[in-house]
């Protein structure tokens, strides 16, 4: 069995660990107990409290991208590559660097700001009284 863990990072569903385990099929597991439908390829998968069973000739040969239909809509999570049964991470494309990028620099700007509030704040409560 190969049990794929996803994880939210930064609002986005990111597979984050590959493991393998005794038995036959794939076990994908979520960070959060939801219960919503996966759909990969044509078939369609029930999640229910973050965890969903395949059974292993369910995944053919090649780049999967699934895509996780929950009450909120429908979310594109991170893909892998099934080769001869075995699940592997996808190498980062130009989409997930732009969007680490923009992610990065979301929080610079909320980090420069939160510094400059708290340099304002500290000179209120540290102020000097001179006489």
């Amino acid at each position: 069995m190969t049990i794929i863990v996803y994880k939210t990072v930064l609002g986005r569903y990111e597979l984050c660990e590959i493991a393998r385990d005794t038995g036959e099929g794939y076990s994908i597991i979520f960070e959060q107990p939801i219960d919503a439908k996966l759909v990969i390829a044509d078939r369609v998968y029930t999640v229910r409290r973050g965890l969903c069973n395949i059974e292993e000739r369910a995944l053919r040969d090649g780049e999967i991208t699934p895509r996780l239909v929950t009450s909120c809509g429908v979310n594109t999570i991170e893909g892998f590559i099934v080769k001869g049964g075995a699940i592997i991470k996808k190498e980062p494309d130009a989409e997930y660097l732009r969007r680490a990028v923009r992610i990065t620099q979301e929080l610079c700007e909320r980090v420069s700001a939160l510094e400059t509030e708290l340099r304002a704040l500290r000179s209120k409560t540290e102020g000097k009284i001179e006489f």
